[in-house]
């Protein structure tokens, strides 16, 4: 199987496998792949954040109302290496936020001073205004709401 890709069905059998209790090796067994792909495949899927289009229910471990998996006993579980790297992750994101709002302000002031100048229309104002509000409509909330999360998890902490 060396230099053969996985297929999506396969993947998802061994995490099937994998999420029912079965070992590397028990599931490389079965389904033919090598162990060192079965364990990148399971560590990989392990890695990744909870569906956000999950319905909302009752968290077991803790109790809060979420979308399952709970994001935050997700968050306590995950080895204290993967956190550092999630912390770093957050403080770069958090920068470019920081660097998206100066810029939108600075656009605003920019249309603000053409308009006065004479420089633009109202009309193509109206334009360039809208397409910076879905560029900020679409990136704004997923910073934004994430930063605010991990604001608020480390006030718990505190």
């Amino acid at each position: 199987m060396k230099g053969r890709r996985i297929t999506q069905a396969k993947r998802q059998l061994v995490i099937t496998l994998h999420d029912q209790g079965m070992n590397i090796t028990e599931i490389a067994l079965a389904t033919g792949v090598p162990k060192s792909s079965v364990a990148r495949i399971c560590r990989t899927e392990e890695d990744r954040l909870p569906d956000e289009k999950k319905p909302l229910g009752r968290c077991p471990r803790c109790g809060r109302l979420v979308r399952l998996p709970c994001y935050a006993c997700w968050l306590e579980t995950a080895p204290e290496s993967r956190k550092r790297a999630w912390r770093a992750a957050w403080r770069k994101l958090e920068k470019r936020a920081m660097d998206l709002v100066k810029e939108i302000q600075e656009l605003k002031q920019a249309i603000q001073d053409a308009l006065e100048d004479g420089r633009i229309t109202l009309r193509e104002a109206i334009v360039i205004a809208r397409e910076a509000a879905d560029v900020a409509a679409i990136l704004l909330p997923l910073i934004l709401g994430k930063t605010a999360a991990m604001e608020a998890e480390s006030k718990e902490k505190e």
